[in-house]
């Protein structure tokens, strides 16, 4: 998926949503938009909720993304760690792995990605 506003809201779209998609002719894509979701990670609408995380974009000292974790019950970790709301937000860094329920994305940045 591509982070292509400010904030990308990353969950998994419910039953409810998916039929509601299909029956306006929408498609609802592993990775796309559906709804309020702007990565829709897919499978069993159970595995997390509709805004399990979200990638912002804040430029600071320590770099331009930010990643939090949107619900308590929602695995999500970044780089191994397990990471919850009453965290806050955690920078990102080309080549981070981000986990959202089932799904592991490699966090990628435009320019030189020598190390793929």
């Amino acid at each position: 998926s591509l982070v292509q506003g400010t904030t990308t809201t990353i969950g998994s779209a419910s039953r409810g949503m998916q039929k509601a998609c299909k029956s306006l002719g929408m498609a609802c894509t592993l990775g796309g938009p559906i709804g309020s979701i702007d990565c829709n990670i897919g499978g069993n609408p159970k595995c997390c909720s509709e805004a399990a995380a979200c990638i912002r974009y804040v430029p600071t000292r320590t770099g331009d993304f930010q990643v939090s974790a949107l619900s308590s019950v929602d695995l999500v970790s970044v780089n191994g760690q397990r990471i919850a709301p009453e965290m806050g937000s955690f920078p990102l860094f080309r080549d981070d792995i981000i986990v959202v329920g089932p799904r592991v994305f490699l966090f990628l940045l435009p320019g030189n990605n020598d190390s793929l």
